[in-house]
């Protein structure tokens, strides 16, 4: 489910291009496959979103352990992210791995990671 409360600080993935620059949070889908993964939602199919977690030196070893699982069994695993942090787009190189993502999602927070299995 992706949350569309707005005075909770909760946007939508889809309405994230109407919030560059501002700290938001978003739940949705991180899914992907080798070094090919993406925030998306299928009501927005061209929105393909970096999840960028650099600011982070090391992550806690539950979340950690929770990127690695899903890394390692891309095929049937997916992470529902509960996650507050910024949105931007329009990097003229895209974003990931050899720009194959048009956005970008800068964490600041983790709310909650849980691996699911892949749709």
């Amino acid at each position: 489910m992706i949350y569309t409360d707005i005075k909770k600080g909760r946007v939508g993935i889809c309405q994230l291009p109407e919030y560059v620059g501002d700290t938001v949070r978003i739940s949705g889908v991180y899914s992907g496959f080798e070094e090919y993964w993406r925030l998306s939602d299928h009501r927005c199919p061209s929105l393909k979103i970096e999840l960028d977690i650099s600011a982070f030196e090391t992550l806690p070893k539950t979340i950690d352990k929770a990127f690695t699982d899903a890394y390692d069994n891309y095929v049937n695993s997916s992470l529902l992210l509960d996650v507050k942090g910024v949105f931007s787009q329009g990097g003229s190189n895209g974003y990931g791995h050899l720009g194959s993502n048009n956005a970008e999602f800068r964490v600041i927070e983790f709310v909650s990671v849980k691996k699911v299995k892949s749709l």
